[in-house]
């Protein structure tokens, strides 16, 4: 009999995958202080990539890649991690955190536009209204914000460069067979990512991290990106693409901005506004009426969600 989990389940792992990413934002800057973008998104991706290899090592699986699922892989680790951290790391360098969080934003309006055409995905209304009016959230959010004035050009394509990224990611996941489990997904997806970054990292990048001293503050930073933005999240985020569709799964994107605006209040002593509290309600309303829907079954089978109980290979929150 197969094992069924509730569909709740997911939803809980989405929102803590959302809840690493908006930390990310922290960890990121603080980094940068110390190193290079293409340093630190190699760096997280190597111990992510030795950390998954070391868990399935010890399940005594590590299922391989079918020849014919090649091409997803390497597209799905070209637009993330690639595309995706160089465009959000080498932006958030030129742009706000306030302004990235409205352009990340833009993630869940733009994920229709190529997942009902490529998936058939269903949209309901009230997914599109709840898209549109999260995202309204996050204007309300930032532009309450006296710090998102700061923006380039530069730095804004860069970020929508990331956008692009993610969407595409969504729909690529989908195309995976539901053999590989999440974990061997994010596993292969870090290794690849490490193999596109290699050339950039040793040309650009190795004197400079061998010349930084390593402290604790870093360490422990890139230990946290590597572990639950870069494992975690990604795990969690490909999983709930599977089970509820890359345009329910990338509205929760929107709840970042909501994490950020929270810790930066409650570890940072930046204020918050009445603005961010009604952006915030904004937002959760919107996430919300994204995810109606008639649900003749709340839980989703493991074979057919997680895909974790086959051990055989038979193909893209972010």
């Amino acid at each position: 009999m197969n094992r069924q989990i509730p569909l709740s389940v997911t939803y809980i792992l989405l929102i803590l995958a959302m809840l690493f990413y908006g930390i990310s934002f922290v960890s990121t800057k603080v980094l940068l202080n110390s190193y290079n973008p293409v340093a630190i998104v190699w760096l997280r991706l190597l111990i992510s990539t030795s950390l998954l290899f070391g868990i399935e090592s010890l399940s005594g699986r590590l299922p391989k890649i079918q020849k014919g699922d090649l091409k997803f892989f390497f597209l799905l680790a070209l637009f993330q991690p690639f595309f995706y951290f160089l465009s959000e790391t080498y932006g958030l360098n030129l742009v706000s955190p306030s302004i990235t969080a409205i352009l990340i934003a833009t993630i869940p309006v733009f994920t229709p536009l190529f997942s009902v055409p490529l998936l058939k995905e269903k949209v309901t209304l009230f997914g599109i209204l709840g898209m549109l009016l999260s995202f309204a959230g996050v204007a309300v959010i930032v532009l309450g914000d006296p710090g998102s004035s700061e923006y380039s050009f530069l730095g804004i394509f860069l970020i929508f460069g990331a956008v692009l990224s993610a969407v595409a990611y969504s729909v690529i996941i989908k195309k995976i067979p539901l053999s590989y489990s999440p974990v061997t997904i994010v596993r292969y997806q870090n290794l690849l990512g490490l193999i596109y970054f290699f050339p950039l990292f040793i040309s650009m990048e190795l004197k400079p991290v061998l010349s930084v001293p390593v402290t604790s503050v870093n360490l422990s930073h890139l230990l946290f990106l590597a572990i639950l933005p870069s494992t975690a999240s990604f795990i969690f985020m490909s999983n709930a693409i599977r089970i509820i569709g890359p345009s329910k799964t990338n509205v929760f994107t929107n709840t970042i901005p909501v994490y950020t605006s929270l810790l930066s209040f409650f570890f940072l002593g930046e204020t918050f506004s009445l603005w961010k509290i009604v952006g915030i309600g904004i937002v959760l309303l919107g996430v919300f009426l994204s995810q109606l829907r008639k649900q003749a079954n709340p839980l989703v089978s493991v074979p057919e969600a997680l895909a974790c109980s086959s051990d055989e290979p038979s193909g893209l929150p972010k």
